[in-house]
């Protein structure tokens, strides 16, 4: 039975739909998981994605007898990838965090605290968070209390993903007046749960 009775997806309708799948998937890596590779991944498919809107248009125009939602759907499909594959990928990471990353965090907080680890940079990554952490960033000194920086993700050209904890429960200090110098400036800060944030520089 051939395509051209409809009864089968067009081949141009398959490729489509494979590189909405390839960028939605790799955008979702990249968001939940953002390392080098996984940000290279998602760059190759936002550069391909755009390529395919034309020929989702085209493919639109030539199979409209096939009835409006057929010969749309690779346009369609091809839109809501990217954004799908973004929301899924925060999804991720935030699972992630709440039941893998802070328990195992929270574990080097309370050593920090019974002052089994120092205060600075910490270059040994305790074993609570093997793979988990590849920096740790220690301030007792910063406004409001105790803060502790867990950088977990990367990318380029430089590209910081991390975990804040805050002590006191207020957002990272930011202000160039303040004495305290973090290791980055988190004004973009997004709160996770009471004491734990979430940025990327």
């Amino acid at each position: 039975m051939s395509s051209r009775d409809g009864s089968q997806m067009p081949r141009s309708a398959k490729v489509l739909l494979a590189i909405a799948l390839f960028a939605g998937c790799a955008v979702a890596f990249f968001v939940g998981t953002p390392t080098p590779l996984s940000q290279l991944i998602s760059v190759a498919a936002l550069l391909v994605l755009p390529l395919a809107l034309p020929v989702a248009v085209l493919h639109a125009w030539r199979h409209r007898a096939s009835g409006l939602i057929r010969a749309t759907a690779p346009f369609l499909v091809c839109l809501v990838a990217v954004p799908i594959g973004g929301s899924l990928g925060r999804v991720y990471r935030d699972l992630d965090f709440r039941y893998r990353r802070q328990p195992a965090y929270e574990k080097v907080v309370r050593k920090i605290q019974s002052g089994d680890l120092p205060a600075g940079n910490i270059k040994e990554i305790p074993p609570e968070i093997h793979g988990l952490a590849y920096m740790i960033e220690v301030h007792d000194d910063a406004p409001g209390g105790l803060m502790v920086e867990f950088f977990w993700g990367g990318g380029f050209p430089v590209k910081h993903t991390v975990y804040i904890y805050r002590a006191s429960g207020l957002p990272p200090p930011t202000s160039p007046n303040w004495e305290f110098k973090p290791y980055c400036q988190w004004d973009g800060a997004r709160r996770v749960n009471e004491n734990w944030f979430a940025d990327i520089d």
